[in-house]
C-alpha cells in the first residue's frame, strides 16, 4: 500500500547511477569572500514514503532564499562533507530528489550564486537515509564559521601641491604630480618639499604650509584616508626703472600674485637741472602704461614698469665780472646780466670784445670766459649755467720829464690797483728835483724812485735842475 504527500516544487532531481565525481574540493575553491550571503538553512521538507520493499525512495528538500541570488546548486554524497554530485536547480528554494537506494544514507548541502556565477558559502549539511521514517524536519545547527584572519587595515593617502605640478617628496622619492599611496594604517612616512621653487623667468613659488599644519619636512602616520596638500604662494617679479631725470618707487622685487602695487615716479629738481614726469611704460599682464602718477598695477604675471621724464628748460645766466663791459648773446648786445630759458642742449653763441673804453684814461680788458671758451664761442648747456666774462679795469699812467733828465716806465695802461715804481734819471750836469703827480694814487714829492698805486688815471712829471 502506498501513500503520497503533495510537495510544491519546480524541479525533480533523479539520483544518478553514473560514476560519482568528487566535487567538494571544487566547491570550496569556487567560493568568493566578496559574495557574502547569509548561511542558507537546508531542511528535509518531506520524504516520499513507499512500501518497504521498494528499491528506491525520494526526498523533498527546501532552503532559505538568499538576497541577490540568481539561482541555487544542490550538492550530495554518501559521505559527510564529501559531495560527489551536484545539480543547478535554478532560482527556486525547494526540489525533489528521487532514485535514492533503500537503506543508503545521503548528505546534502546547498549554495546560492549571483549573476556573475560567484557562489555563497555552504549551507548547513543534512542527512537522509532512504526507506527510514521521515523525521520531524528539524534543521541541523549551522556549523560555526571558521574564523578568518582579518587582513591588516590599509588607508588611502594622497600627496599633492597647490598649485599643482610643484616638487615634493614622499619617503625620499621626488614627485611633481599628485600621488595616491596605499599604506598600512598607522605606518610612518615622511613628506617634504622645498621653500622656494622656480616657475620660470620672473615666477617663483613660496611654500606656505602643509594641510596638516606641520613643518616643511615632517613625519605622518595616518590611520584613516588622508590628503596632504603642500600650499604655495605664487610670486611674480616686478622690475622697475627710471630714465634720466628721476627715480621710481618701489624698487624691483618679488610680489604676491594678485597684489595691487602703486608705482610712483619722482622727477629730479635741483639748482642744476629740473625734470617733469612724462609717463609710465609697462609690459606684462596687469601692467600700466599712461600718464597717471602714481600708476596702479596688478601682479598677474612678471611686470616691467619704466618711468619716463622730460627735462625742463635750463636757466642760463650770461654776465660780466664787473659792471660796465658789454657782451652779446646770439648777436644781441647786453650791458647787464641776462637770464635765458633754453631747451637743454640747444646751441647758442656768447661773445664780447676787448678792450672796451670806459672814458678818458679808463678801459676794460677781457681776461676769459668762466667756461674757458674763447672770446666768442658756442655753448650747449644741459643744466642750469652761468657764463661770466671776466674783465680787468685798467687806468692810463702818463709819465713825463722836464729838461735835464728821463723817467721810467713809459706811459701806458696799468691794471687797477697795481703798484708801479716810477724812477727819474737826471742827465749829466743835472739833479732830480721832485715829482708832481695828479690822479688817485699819484705821488708828489722828492722821493725817487717811488711807488704809485693805480687807482685811477695818473700823471707823474719829474723836474730837474742844472747843477
Amino acid at each position: 500500500m502506498r501513500s503520497a504527500t503533495r510537495v510544491v516544487q519546480t524541479r525533480l532531481w533523479s539520483f544518478a547511477t553514473k560514476p560519482f565525481e568528487v566535487l567538494s574540493a571544487s566547491l570550496r575553491s569556487s567560493r568568493s569572500q566578496n559574495f557574502r550571503l547569509l548561511p542558507l538553512g537546508l531542511t528535509i521538507l518531506v520524504s516520499w514514503a513507499g512500501d518497504s520493499q521498494a528499491a528506491t525512495q525520494s526526498v523533498a528538500l527546501a532552503w532559505d532564499s538568499a538576497a541577490n541570488a540568481a539561482g541555487y546548486r544542490l550538492y550530495s554524497g554518501t559521505t559527510s562533507q564529501v559531495y560527489t554530485q551536484q545539480i543547478d536547480v535554478g532560482n527556486v528554494t525547494s526540489t525533489l530528489v528521487s532514485n535514492l537506494i533503500n537503506g543508503q544514507t545521503y548528505f546534502f548541502v546547498v549554495t546560492a550564486y549571483n549573476s556573475s556565477g560567484v557562489q555563497s558559502a555552504l549551507s548547513n549539511e543534512i542527512s537522509y537515509t532512504a526507506g527510514a521514517p521521515t523525521p520531524t524536519p528539524t534543521p541541523s545547527p549551522s556549523p560555526s564559521p571558521t574564523p578568518t584572519a582579518t587582513p591588516a587595515a590599509t588607508v588611502q593617502v594622497t600627496a599633492r601641491t597647490n598649485p599643482v605640478g610643484l616638487n615634493f617628496t614622499v619617503d625620499g622619492t621626488a614627485y611633481t604630480a599628485s600621488q595616491i599611496f596605499s599604506w598600512p594604517a598607522g605606518s610612518s612616512h615622511t613628506i617634504s618639499t622645498t621653500s622656494t621653487q622656480s616657475g620660470g623667468a620672473g615666477v617663483r613659488y613660496m611654500w606656505t604650509r602643509w594641510s596638516d599644519s606641520e613643518a616643511i619636512s615632517h613625519t605622518v602616520a595616518p590611520t584613516k584616508n588622508t590628503t596632504y596638500t603642500g600650499t604655495f604662494t605664487t610670486e611674480y617679479y616686478l622690475t622697475t626703472g627710471a630714465g634720466a631725470g628721476g627715480t621710481v618707487n618701489p624698487g624691483s622685487g618679488w610680489k604676491n600674485s594678485g597684489a595691487t602695487v602703486s608705482i610712483t615716479a619722482t622727477p629730479t629738481n635741483n639748482t642744476s637741472v629740473s625734470y617733469h614726469f612724462s609717463s609710465l611704460i609697462g609690459s606684462g599682464t596687469g601692467s600700466y602704461t599712461g600718464t597717471n602718477n602714481p600708476g596702479s598695477i596688478v601682479m598677474n604675471g612678471p611686470i616691467t614698469e619704466t618711468a619716463i621724464f622730460i627735462q625742463n628748460p635750463v636757466q642760463v645766466t650770461v654776465q660780466t665780472s664787473i659792471a660796465g663791459p658789454t657782451f652779446s648773446v646770439d648777436g644781441t648786445t647786453y650791458s647787464s646780466a641776462q637770464i635765458f630759458s633754453w631747451q637743454p642742449g640747444s646751441s647758442h653763441t656768447i661773445a664780447t670784445i676787448s678792450p672796451q673804453s670806459a672814458g678818458t684814461g679808463v678801459r676794460y680788458a677781457w681776461n676769459n670766459w668762466s667756461d674757458g671758451g674763447t672770446m666768442s664761442h658756442t655753448v650747449m648747456p644741459t643744466t642750469n649755467k652761468t657764463y661770466t666774462a671776466k674783465f680787468t679795469t685798467q687806468y692810463f699812467l702818463t709819465m713825463s720829464a722836464g729838461t735835464g733828465g728821463t723817467v721810467t716806465p713809459a706811459s701806458g695802461w696799468k691794471n687797477s690797483g697795481a703798484a708801479v715804481s716810477i724812477t727819474a734819471r737826471p742827465a749829466a750836469g743835472y739833479s732830480f728835483t721832485r715829482w708832481s703827480g695828479t690822479g688817485t694814487g699819484s705821488f708828489s714829492g722828492a722821493t725817487n724812485p717811488v711807488n704809485v698805486t693805480i687807482l685811477g688815471p695818473i700823471s707823474e712829471a719829474a723836474t730837474f735842475m742844472h747843477n
